[in-house]
Formats: C-alpha cells, structure tokens, sequence
C-alpha cells in the first residue's frame, strides 16, 4: 500500500492500469479512496465504480463443457490454474475454476480436477495424472493454451490419441490454435 500510496502522491502518475487482479484486490479500494484513476484489466467479486475489462473465464469453460456433454462425454477432466493462483484470489482462476465446477453441478457430472503450473511439461504431467486417477476419462479441459502442446505431447506417450481417443478442449487464440497437430478447439482468447 506504501508504494501505490507514494505513486499517487508523487505526481509522477496520472492513474494507474492494474494487472492481476485478485477477487479481494486492495489496490481498487486504496485508488478509490484516494480518488487515483485506474482501470483493471480482470474484475474483483465486489463492486466498486473503477471501470475494468476482463474475458469470460467462466463463460468459456462453461460453453466447452456443455459442448462435450453435448457430444456425450460423461467424465471431463480439468486442468486449472497453479494452486498458488488459486490461493491468492486471483480472479481469472477462480472464474476458471467456477465454471468447471457450475458446469459439473449443472450436468451432474463427478468433478475431475487438477491445479497445474502453466508450462507445457507440468500440465502434460498434470493430463496424465487426470487419466491415471479418473480411468474411463473421455475428455479434458485446459485452461491455458499454450500448454496444449504438452498436453497431447504427453496424451500420445501412453497412446491416445486428439480427439480420435480422447478429446481436449482449450482456451487459445486463434494463431496458437493451428500451431498443434490437430489443431486445438476450444474457445478462442482474443
């Protein structure tokens, strides 16, 4: 609080663009009250008049996992966000994670989920243990994809194969998309 205290007070700022928002983030109460301009990029649970922009998290995880049980998946995996992520509040994963599980509530699916670090080797690590734990698993949700790679990387060393033995859905953008063989589907991240 010190430092944003001295940004604001030093006059070397006009306002702020606040990243990694947490659903708790102090920094929004502390500009407001020191009447600091700021915009976040991402949102906090609570409501404050600080204009923000944020993607749908749980929109997107929402919409694939309705799209599988649509094609008839019954136990869908997921690949979320580190857990220190997750314990700091922030609110991207929290809003990733709270669509899996609203959607797992809404489907009365079993829950099949794993924290994972972001890099392409942890969330391969993380994808086979999801198909070791949860046998007859038929689908997994990634929430980075970039780590897609690593995903169907490790999928193909126990020989499944995307999406011919098990299919993966991801939020990416569009260019990240094409980089796989086959391409990734999923949600596209602008």
């Amino acid at each position: 609080p010190t430092d944003f205290r001295t940004l604001y007070s030093s006059g070397v700022a006009e306002g702020a663009i606040l990243l990694q928002i947490t659903d708790q983030d102090w920094r929004v109460g502390l500009a407001t009250e020191l009447g600091f301009p700021c915009v976040l990029i991402g949102r906090t649970a609570f409501e404050h008049d600080v204009s923000w922009v944020d993607f749908d998290f749980e929109g997107a995880v929402g919409a694939m996992m309705d799209h599988l049980v649509q094609l008839g998946h019954g136990r869908i995996g997921f690949i979320g966000r580190p857990s220190a992520s997750i314990a700091a509040g922030l609110g991207s994963s929290l809003r990733l994670q709270s669509g899996y599980d609203k959607a797992v509530q809404r489907h009365g699916l079993d829950a099949h989920r794993i924290a994972s670090d972001l890099d392409p080797v942890a969330a391969g690590q993380s994808a086979l243990h999801l198909i070791d734990s949860f046998p007859g698993l038929s689908a997994i949700v990634a929430t980075s994809g970039r780590s897609a790679g690593g995903i169907m990387q490790a999928l193909h060393s126990r020989g499944l194969r995307v999406p011919d033995d098990i299919s993966l859905l991801t939020i990416a953008t569009p260019s990240l998309a094409t980089m796989t063989t086959p391409a990734l589907s999923g949600v596209d991240f602008p």
